[in-house]
């Protein structure tokens, strides 16, 4: 094993034909020689629709998760778990009558 360890994200913007190729190359090269970090919010039965072709996306897999360790993560990510605790915060402060920002009192005019 080499000490190489690219990562890549597998997402909802699709792979044009060109990219497609140019990652499954990057899966098979490092098949079997090196460590590969991917990230993605769908499930791989989703992948084809990204990487715009099923028999390409099925053989990334199988290369992917062949001796890996694949991890699944459940609930809202940070972003997602921020910004709801911000609205939530900001909700408090219109019903308190208080300034989110500062705590402030303020009225509306």
């Amino acid at each position: 094993m080499t000490g190489r360890s690219p990562s890549s994200a597998v997402s909802q913007v699709p792979f044009d034909q060109d990219a497609a190729d140019l990652f499954f190359r990057l899966v098979a090269s490092s098949y079997e020689h090196g460590s590969l970090m991917v990230t993605s919010d769908l499930p791989f039965g989703r992948w084809g629709e990204t990487i715009s072709d099923d028999v390409v996306a099925g053989a990334m897999i199988d290369r992917l998760v062949h001796r890996a360790e694949v991890l699944t993560l459940t609930g809202d990510s940070h972003r997602t778990r921020q910004r709801s605790e911000l609205l939530a915060k900001e909700n408090r402060a219109h019903r308190d009558g208080t300034d989110p920002r500062g705590g402030a009192k303020f009225r509306s005019l």
